[in-house]
C-alpha cells in the first residue's frame, strides 16, 4: 500500500536510500531536493486551475516531507526526519544539516533527490536533465573507525573553484578521481574535502 503512494520521484528516493540502511535500523534521514515532486504539484495546481477535487491523498504526498515520511513509517522509525529545499546550495545545505545531526546521533542517512521539471515550466539553466539520486550514510569518526573514507566540510576564507549543487556532482569525490569540491564559492565560501584514511 504505501508503494503505491510513492510516484516515480518517491520511488527513486526510496529504493536508493533503502540500500544502504537494515530494516531495522534507526537513524535520522536528512531528505534534499530542489524540486520536490513538482510532476504530482503541478498536476494538483492544474486541477485546481479547472475547477477541478483535489485528492487529500495526493496532496499529503506532494509536500516536501512526503517521501522521507513514508520512508518513516514503512521502516516502523520514529526517528527525525529533516526535509530540505534550496536552490543554488542544495548540496551544502543537506551536508550541513547531516552533520549538524551527527552531534546527536552516531550514524545520520542523507537523501537527495531530483528530476527534470515538467515541459510546462520555463527553462531552468541548471534544472537536472535525468532523474537522479543519492543517499550518504554518514558516521562520526569513532563510530566508522578508519575502514571508511573521511571527509572534511569546512569553511574557507576564498573559494575559487567552480561550485556544484547536485548531488551528482560528488561522484568524482566519492571515486576518489578528485579530492576537493567547492560546495559554495565565493568570499566566505565551503570546501569538501576527502582526507586520506587514518588522518582525524
Amino acid at each position: 500500500m504505501l508503494r503505491r503512494r510513492l510516484s516515480a520521484f518517491g520511488r527513486l528516493a526510496a529504493t536508493t536510500s533503502t540500500e544502504l540502511i537494515s530494516p531495522d535500523e534507526s537513524i535520522p534521514v536528512v531528505f534534499a531536493s530542489r524540486h520536490g515532486d513538482a510532476h504530482r504539484t503541478l498536476e494538483l495546481l492544474q486541477a485546481l486551475a479547472s475547477g477541478g477535487d483535489v485528492s487529500p491523498a495526493s496532496f499529503s504526498m506532494s509536500v516536501h516531507n512526503a517521501v522521507a515520511g513514508i520512508l518513516s513509517i514503512a521502516r516502523g522509525d520514529t526517528s527525525a526526519v529533516t526535509a530540505v529545499a534550496a536552490a543554488d546550495n542544495l548540496l551544502l545545505a543537506a551536508l550541513l544539516e547531516a552533520s549538524a545531526q551527527l552531534q546527536d546521533a552516531p550514524r545520520v542517512l542523507c537523501v537527495l533527490c531530483d528530476l527534470p521539471l515538467p515541459a510546462l515550466y520555463p527553462a531552468i539553466e541548471d534544472a537536472p536533465t535525468d532523474p537522479w539520486a543519492l543517499a550518504l550514510l554518514l558516521e562520526r569518526p569513532e563510530i566508522s573507525g578508519t575502514s571508511g573514507d573521511r571527509y572534511l566540510l569546512q569553511q574557507a576564507m576564498q573559494v575559487a573553484l567552480p561550485a556544484y549543487s547536485s548531488g551528482p556532482a560528488l561522484l568524482p569525490l566519492l571515486q576518489g578521481v578528485v579530492t576537493r569540491l567547492s560546495l559554495q564559492a565565493g568570499s566566505p565560501g565551503w570546501v569538501l574535502t576527502r582526507r586520506e584514511e587514518g588522518l582525524p
